[in-house]
């Protein structure tokens, strides 16, 4: 992971530090913060020094004091780290409060106000920084340059560790990112999609659409959980009654193109929705441009009809006005699209881990009120654990039976009953590396789009 320095003054800046490091764990960066430093022999300069050393980025937070200023030094530690990360070719992400920006008086530094303006001017001169007013202002703006960052400079996917030879068989290969489909169809998500066409397919209607676009939440099991398989089923569901959609080699190729956009972060205020939308996916262009760059995204294809996913994950302790802020954000969002007929679009709020619906049933009838009212949102029912008669009798026959010969199906049969005990349960996310694992002592490797199973020389 990115190991990024965060540098500023102290007290002053309490409240924006913490968000640096909560934007840094949320993107899977790890911060090097003062916060966490160990106890050293040395200053404080040496000591950031060391700490530097160990950073691949640096980002720097500067309002209205200058800094500590060590003994022997004629610097702040603050602007010596800045000098430091220049000086070994970091690159340095800065942030400067705004000037208009009202500033708690007793946290000024009138007596290193000289030196502290000449910092910043040589802040500004030396690399383009943004400047922030509030903690969410700053916090916004330094997760989508990080975002930006990992986007750049995208990190090697680890090389996973060879098992001893034992006389029994071992993965050889890592398994391909193209097989993901075939281990979506495990997770059983029936009742959400029934729930989901319902609303963009009425009974009353005869399997002729009466809405084109629809937000939809749902809520996690576990703190491993996030519900991208759902995200999955619901694209390629084209029409309704189409579960079985996965078995087609036409859907798996859709679902292997742009059938969704996946969002990061988390979501508090009505215009985030739009600006992380236009800052992760469609980052060219005007910012007043993005509902034509959506709508093209949505429209785009062959096929008379389509539906396209965008998944939001919702920290869980997001609160209520923060919650109908983000949803009415959305809802504005996607009624201004043009979407052409047998379209549709489907935003979906997913939050990571229980206790986004409150077990009290007081506050539970609070917040169901704020979701279906805000934004006309759809509540989903929450995924439910499997059993080892789920991989057996439902996601084997659910698999392409195109892409198999039915001695591999016995042999995936019988090494999944060795691989998942009855009378046990599991979340999809414990099944996962598992049924990897299942599929790779098979040899199951990729060709393109179409996974075969080649048989052991």
């Amino acid at each position: 992971m990115t190991k990024v320095f965060i540098s500023s003054t102290g007290k002053d800046l309490e409240k924006y530090r913490q968000a640096a490091i909560d934007e840094c764990n949320r993107l899977g960066m790890t911060p090097i913060a003062i916060e966490f430093f160990e106890a050293m022999g040395v200053g404080a300069v040496e000591g950031s020094k060391k700490k530097l050393d160990e950073a691949e980025l640096y980002v720097g937070i500067f309002a209205h004091r200058y800094g500590y200023i060590e003994d022997g030094f004629d610097k702040s530690v603050t602007e010596i780290e800045f000098d430091y990360a220049g000086k070994r070719g970091l690159e340095r992400l800065c942030f400067l409060v705004d000037h208009k920006f009202n500033w708690p008086p007793d946290t000024i530094d009138y007596q290193n106000h000289q030196q502290l303006q000449a910092f910043k001017d040589r802040v500004e001169k030396g690399v383009i920084r943004k400047n922030f007013t509030t903690v969410d202002d700053f916090s916004l703006k330094l997760h989508r340059a990080l975002a930006a960052r990992r986007e750049r400079n995208p990190e090697p996917k680890p090389t996973p560790p060879q098992k001893a030879d034992t006389g029994t068989s071992t993965i050889s290969d890592p398994l391909s990112e193209d097989l993901y489909p075939l281990l979506c169809h495990v997770v059983d998500y029936t009742n959400q999609c029934t729930q989901v066409d319902r609303y963009f397919f009425p009974p009353d209607k005869q399997d002729k659409a009466s809405k084109d676009r629809g937000i939809f939440l749902i809520e996690g099991t576990n703190n491993k959980h996030r519900p991208d398989a759902l995200v999955d089923h619901l694209a390629i569901r084209q029409r309704p009654n189409n579960y079985d959609a996965f078995k087609s080699k036409e859907n798996i190729g859709n679902l292997l193109d742009r059938t969704k956009i996946m969002l990061t972060g988390t979501f508090k205020e009505e215009s985030h929705f739009a600006y992380e939308l236009f800052h992760q996916k469609f980052p060219e262009g005007e910012f007043d441009t993005l509902q034509e760059r959506v709508g093209s995204w949505l429209n785009n294809g062959e096929k008379k009809y389509g539906r396209k996913v965008i998944y939001v994950p919702l920290d869980v302790g997001i609160r209520d006005r923060e919650l109908t802020d983000v949803l009415n954000g959305a809802k504005q969002f996607i009624d201004g699209l043009r979407i052409a007929e047998g379209r549709a679009l489907l935003v979906l709020f997913g939050c990571q881990r229980k206790g986004f619906l409150p077990s009290a049933p007081w506050m539970r009838k609070k917040r169901l009120k704020a979701i279906t009212e805000a934004g006309d949102s759809q509540l989903l029912d929450p995924p439910t654990k499997l059993t080892q008669a789920h991989v057996i009798d439902e996601w084997i026959p659910r698999l392409p039976s195109d892409l198999f010969h039915l001695t591999q199906i016995q042999k995936l049969k019988t090494s999944c009953r060795k691989q998942f005990p009855p009378r046990k349960e599991w979340y999809y996310e414990d099944l996962y590396e598992d049924l990897k694992e299942v599929l790779a002592r098979l040899h199951l490797r990729p060709t393109g789009h179409d996974p075969e199973l080649v048989h052991r020389s």
